[in-house]
């Protein structure tokens, strides 16, 4: 009787450990890394100049957050020294327009 109870113990189990893992796949974990973080903001075109803690480009999908206020936007545009660029390294001063209101100090993070 013990050895058919430890079976289908074993038997559902497995399946609930099935389960978990289809689950697993389906939820996907973002990964944020710090970037940068607001040190200007410009109101009246939405542009945030910003000090960068590593490498952003182009393209890349940031999360933008300042105590609760948090939002996601991808990259269009971003500038140096008022001359367009598409990738720039840590230690220089960039700008970009967000679709969305900012404050200095927000922190910037690269979502991957």
């Amino acid at each position: 009787m013990k050895k058919v109870a430890k079976k289908k113990a074993k038997k559902v189990v497995k399946k609930a450990v099935k389960k978990v893992k289809k689950i697993a796949k389906v939820v996907k974990v973002k990964k944020e890394k710090a970037i940068a973080v607001v040190t200007h903001w410009y109101d009246h075109i939405n542009v945030a100049v910003l000090k960068l803690s590593g490498t952003l480009s182009v393209g890349d999908k940031i999360k933008v957050k300042r105590g609760e206020e948090e939002f996601e936007e991808v990259i269009k545009s971003m500038q140096f020294d008022h001359e367009a660029i598409k990738t720039s390294k840590k230690g220089k001063d960039i700008a970009i327009q967000l679709k969305k209101k900012t404050k200095e100090g927000a922190e910037i993070f690269i979502v991957k």
